[in-house]
């Protein structure tokens, strides 16, 4: 999206728990019968993405934010691979290009209200890195 619509004034970008190359939760779940149709016709264009999902040059610096609290959803999908965020394995928010990225203790949807998730996005945002001396 960010390569075909480029805005001058987006400089930096944050993806918390974002799953860039690919979801083994979503996977599961997809052939759980029925799924599909609950989660919505997006989870089966997520699951039909290539792997080696990169950031294009053109686009703003990206910086990755992931979690490594395994509480939530990972509990009840089996053989869910660690380090995770209960959601999101570590290495699914691996993104090749990304200007910096950073682990946090954070279960996935403690990255949204965490304020040391909320310090790493400032920094970032201001900076272009993240405080790695504050991360764990």
């Amino acid at each position: 999206m960010l390569a075909r619509t480029a805005d001058p004034r987006l400089r930096r970008i944050v993806l918390l728990g974002t799953p860039c190359q690919g979801s083994y939760c979503a996977q599961r779940l997809a052939m759980v019968p029925g799924m599909p149709k609950l989660l919505g016709r997006s989870i089966m264009q997520w699951l039909a993405r290539p792997d080696g999902t990169a950031a294009p040059a053109a686009t703003p610096a990206v910086g990755v934010i992931a979690g490594t609290r395994s509480v939530g959803l990972g509990r009840v999908v089996p053989g869910l691979p660690r380090p995770n965020d209960g959601v999101v394995t570590l290495a699914e928010t691996r993104l090749a290009g990304a200007a910096d990225f950073v682990a946090l203790p954070l279960a996935h949807s403690q990255l949204l209200a965490a304020r040391s998730c909320a310090l790493q996005i400032a920094s970032f945002l201001d900076s272009g890195r993240f405080l790695h001396a504050l991360a764990p």
